[in-house]
């Protein structure tokens, strides 16, 4: 019985639930749970576990890779030989697209009705 228990004094099932796929477990349980009808079979468990690494461990850690390859590739290079006047205009659609989004954050004068039932 001592066994079962991790250092956190949570039970193991209870730990991977709650603190190892804390999260992607919910979804991928829904993910698999449409494929049958109330019942579970026994490849759910394994591709449950299979999903939740790849989604919270090995798709952040791919993720991070890339950008900081392409931070190191920027850093060498930077602007990958475009003319200044590329860089200007790029520069002015990124402030508007700024402005697209923060300006109508602060001009709403009425709060949002939430109408829906979560």
């Amino acid at each position: 019985m001592l066994s079962s228990y991790l250092v956190s004094g949570m039970p193991a099932r209870l730990w991977y639930h709650e603190i190892l796929f804390c999260g992607v477990d919910k979804l991928s349980m829904s993910i698999t749970s449409l494929s049958e009808n109330g019942g579970r079979s026994f490849w759910m468990f394994f591709f449950e576990g299979y999903f939740g690494l790849c989604i919270k461990f090995v798709n952040p850690a791919c993720l991070t890779f890339l950008f900081f390859q392409n931070l190191i590739a920027d850093i060498e290079e930077p602007y990958g030989e475009q003319p200044e006047v590329m860089q200007v205009l790029s520069s002015i659609l990124i402030y508007i697209a700024i402005m697209l989004v923060v300006v109508p954050m602060f001009s709403c004068d009425y709060q949002e009705g939430f109408e829906h039932n979560v």
